[in-house]
């Protein structure tokens, strides 16, 4: 049989009594207690005499001051009264407690898990990585249809490619400050089998110095990153824009009629034209005002249902000598000053503004609009994380090693074993382990060991389910102490004879 290194729970010393019946650890100031030392709290609660569940609801009638209870589960009003019992750490009064087994185990996960959380440089990265990514294939489609302006877009994308490289290596470097903190607790704790309880407050410690540690990571990878949350709010909302303005170019194409080298820059909806006094062609009313590199277009909605697109005038940009807002107590004006006169608009003063930089964006198009070297450069643009995930990768491997953590069963067990299921506590089977060869006993002895681990499976699901009845206050604590005390004693009796069965093998 295979030997286990395992410390009985009979053994570990009450706090408060000094007996050696210890079952549970407060998570609040660490103390071990027995259930006979446990501070009990009554309480009334209701329930449901149909399917005794715990769900009770009130239902409050209109215009009268009358509560009517229900069941939440089933529906029904036959709600009852009763006496709740939960069970308080006798040190510090806190409900807040768990099973010596749950503890263990719970501990290994943490450790476990802070063990894993070394891939957070790496997430981080792949996120910027594909967010970056999203950006470039957007800005280089817009590209592609015509739409030069806003030439940072590039400058800033270009700008976090290029600066990727020394992020990386910040981020590797982080990343082994934070593995060799783990590698101080983590290690200590995976390469022993056993952690006994009386030790459970200084792993608790431990625990709370790699958080710390994982909190200064964190924050380090997230500063790393924080330089480029502007840049790139500023960029999805200039995209944003330019996608409506492209949505807006295209439902009126078939007016707007653009040339070949004439390339889209924004448009303005809800613009009015209010007065004309120059020699232009022009129609005043409310409709949309369209700008590229050439021309200024406006146009207008005609019909109830269509709503056709109309052209009511255009204006080219060589013929715009500047603009200027005027704004006065109860009106708000823009004059676009041309050769042959002025022109004058009004709407939201927003949209003047908008209005008045695009003009002057227009007139320097050649200064603003983006260079095709600037977007080849773009195209160019890679970034591959395989440094850093071969290295993630790697030293999650190495600390939390697969035959290392294998090592690790819930090893505080009662005074009955699991030979065959692995060892069963409050939270279930844990760990399964090699079942014995039969093959060489004989075949009466091989079928009642059989019958044998059978019965005793059942056993232990039934000590867990009154284990999880009694922490729920489902059941009294006198009715738990001789359920739990009969359960133990079959227990006892299948151990003794699986070990005289068990001798026969050897």
């Amino acid at each position: 049989m295979t030997i286990y290194m395992e410390e009985r729970l009979e053994h570990i010393l009450c706090k408060f009594c000094n007996k050696p019946t210890a079952l549970h650890v407060c998570l609040e100031c660490n103390s071990l207690f027995c259930e006979s030392c446990a501070h009990m709290e009554v309480s009334n609660y209701y329930f449901c005499s149909i399917c005794f569940s715990s769900d009770i609801r009130k239902l409050r009638r209109i215009n009268k001051d009358i509560t009517k209870l229900f069941c939440g589960n089933c529906g029904s009003s036959k709600v009852k009264e009763g006496k709740q019992k939960l069970q308080l750490c006798p040190a510090c009064e806190s409900k807040k407690f768990e099973h010596i087994y749950t503890h263990q185990r719970n501990l290994f996960l943490k450790y476990r898990e802070f063990g894993e959380k070394l891939n957070l440089a790496l997430e981080e990265s792949q996120k910027f990585v594909k967010s970056l990514g999203e950006y470039r294939d957007l800005v280089l489609k817009l590209r592609s249809q015509g739409y030069f302006t806003f030439p940072f877009l590039e400058k800033n994308l270009l700008e976090a490619y290029s600066s990727f490289d020394n992020i990386e290596k910040q981020l590797i470097e982080r990343e082994s400050l934070y593995l060799s903190i783990l590698r101080q607790y983590v290690m200590d704790f995976l390469n022993k089998k056993q952690i006994h309880p009386y030790l459970f407050k200084n792993y608790n410690e431990k625990l709370e110095r790699i958080d710390a540690a994982y909190t200064v990571y964190k924050t380090g990878v997230d500063k790393l990153f924080d330089g480029f949350k502007n840049s790139f709010e500023e960029i999805e909302s200039t995209l944003k824009s330019l996608e409506e303005n492209k949505e807006q170019f295209e439902e009126r194409k078939e007016v707007l009629r653009l040339g070949l080298k004439e390339k889209p820059i924004c448009n303005l909806p809800e613009i009015t034209c209010k007065l004309n006094r120059s020699s232009f062609p022009v129609k005043t009313g409310r409709g949309h005002l369209f700008f590229t590199n050439y021309r200024l277009v406006f146009t207008a909605n005609r019909g109830l249902m269509s709503k056709n697109s109309v052209k009511l005038f255009e204006l080219p940009i060589s013929k715009i000598v500047g603009c200027a807002i005027r704004e006065r107590k109860f009106s708000k004006k823009l004059h676009l000053k041309t050769t042959k006169g002025l022109i004058s608009f009004s709407g939201d003063m927003n949209a003047l503004k908008e209005f008045e930089k695009h003009v002057k964006f227009m007139k320097e198009w050649q200064q603003n609009c983006v260079k095709e070297d600037i977007i080849e450069d773009l195209k160019r643009c890679k970034i591959t994380l395989s440094e850093i995930k071969r290295k993630t990768d790697r030293d999650i491997q190495e600390l939390l090693d697969n035959k290392r953590t294998k090592m690790f069963p819930v090893v505080l067990r009662p005074r009955f074993r699991d030979d065959i299921y692995g060892t069963i506590g409050p939270i279930g089977p844990i760990g399964p382990r090699m079942r014995p060869r039969l093959r060489h006993m004989p075949s009466h002895v091989a079928k009642k060991i059989e019958r044998l681990r059978r019965e005793k499976h059942s056993i232990l699901k039934t000590i867990e389910t009154l284990e999880a009845k009694f922490k729920s206050g489902g059941i009294p604590k006198e009715f738990y102490l001789q359920k739990y005390r009969n359960l133990t004693a079959e227990l006892y009796q299948i151990d003794t004879q699986l070990d005289e069965l068990n001798s026969i093998e050897r």
